[in-house]
């Protein structure tokens, strides 16, 4: 591993800027770090207090959305996301890649085979180290894509040429395209598609090119729950919530709200 990070220095400085915009008595969590890798690229992850390696573990990769006048640690840190995967209380860890402003450098990320794939091994790693735990309690780990907005671009090639099987696909008021929908076709994993319907014209494109290739999808969760082959779309009646559509969507925390009811008990 030619990667770098430094245990103490970068996971109190880095839990200082992520929990930065949370409350005192709000979730936290005991371990997280920036690394650096291979390519020179940051990445963020975070372990949850109760992590226990004996058991199933779930890798949420979170793309995040264009970055305009916040830094990344500060999106992550408004955002909440790895205080929401860790309330889901599912044995998650979080991986959260710094990514490219620009939009073609964004889509091309895992355009070349494998890449993906190789993104989570050095990722994996870098926890297994973190934690010391051996990486191999990673290997059978299901793997769940959260994309924000302009975080929709690195998906589509995670898909098509990622090398491996996702457990599932949250798309939180970001943009459709045919890979999406060859996800969902699949049957092999869950599917969650939600934005707000007053405003996006691509999210009611998005509705007809499902109903054309004969996927069905629900308006909600059925039984309060999420099993592989569930396609569901959620659409907001409001316009004006972006800004914080990953801590306000159909309900409070969506992140803990899906993880919670794929895997919780």
């Amino acid at each position: 591993m030619n990667g770098f990070f430094t245990r103490a220095a970068l996971a109190f400085a880095t839990l200082a800027a992520v929990n930065s915009f949370a409350k005192a008595d709000e979730v936290r969590a005991p371990y997280a770090a920036v690394y650096m890798t291979q390519k020179g690229e940051k990445m963020f992850f975070s372990v949850p207090r109760d992590f226990d390696a004996q058991k199933p573990i779930t890798i949420v990769v979170y793309f995040h959305g264009l970055l305009t006048d916040e830094t990344f640690e500060e999106v992550l840190a408004r955002q909440r996301v790895a205080e929401q995967v860790e309330a889901a209380v599912v044995n998650a860890v979080l991986v959260a890649p710094s990514l490219a402003a620009r939009p073609k450098k964004r889509a091309a990320l895992f355009a070349k085979r494998d890449s993906f794939k190789k993104f989570l091994k050095e990722a994996t790693a870098a926890m297994a180290k973190a934690t010391r735990v051996s990486p191999s309690v990673f290997v059978h780990a299901r793997v769940v894509i959260v994309a924000y907005s302009g975080g929709h671009l690195p998906v589509k090639m995670a898909i098509a040429r990622g090398g491996i099987a996702l457990d599932g696909v949250v798309l939180l008021d970001a943009h459709y395209g045919s890979q999406a929908i060859r996800f969902s076709r699949q049957r092999s994993g869950f599917f969650v598609s939600s934005y707000m319907y007053a405003s996006s014209e691509r999210g009611k494109e998005f509705e007809k090119m499902l109903e054309k290739a004969g996927v069905p999808f629900t308006w909600h969760f059925q039984d309060g729950r999420l099993s592989p082959g569930s396609v569901v779309v959620k659409k907001i009646e409001a316009s004006g919530l972006h800004y914080d559509f990953v801590t306000e969507a159909w309900t409070q925390n969506p992140i803990t709200d899906v993880l919670k009811k794929a895997y919780g008990q």
